[in-house]
């Protein structure tokens, strides 16, 4: 079973995500809504997968807290968000993307096969 933490700032897709999860067998770890946060749990946790929103609360945007995320440990990280990815410097990170809305089994196919 993957641990997975999610990042999001939007609560209603955060839980809808946390519920998708939980149905197919995935523990969710915590539920966050801005970066420096998620980093500190993620480091003292450390979660299988982060499901990482672009835009966050707070200081950090996605892209931010896992390059930090990245300098200690490299979980899948997979960025889904709204924004066009093209917009931001996602050098030195491996990470997934999907775009919202996602299909749910979409993210459930994506994370059984990583």
């Amino acid at each position: 079973m993957k641990n997975i933490l999610i990042v999001e700032d939007e609560t209603i897709f955060a839980l809808d995500l946390k519920r998708i999860l939980s149905k197919n067998g995935f523990n969710v770890l915590r539920v966050f809504t801005e970066g420096t946060r998620a980093i500190e749990f993620a480091l003292e946790k450390k979660p299988d997968v982060i499901l990482m929103d672009i835009s966050l609360k707070g200081k950090l945007n996605g892209v931010d807290t896992a390059k930090k995320i990245y300098k200690y440990y490299r979980p899948l990280i997979i960025f889904i968000s709204a924004l066009d990815k093209l917009a931001f410097d996602f050098s030195g990170l491996e990470y997934k993307f999907m775009s919202k809305p996602i299909l749910d089994k979409n993210l459930i196919s994506m994370l059984n096969y990583s």
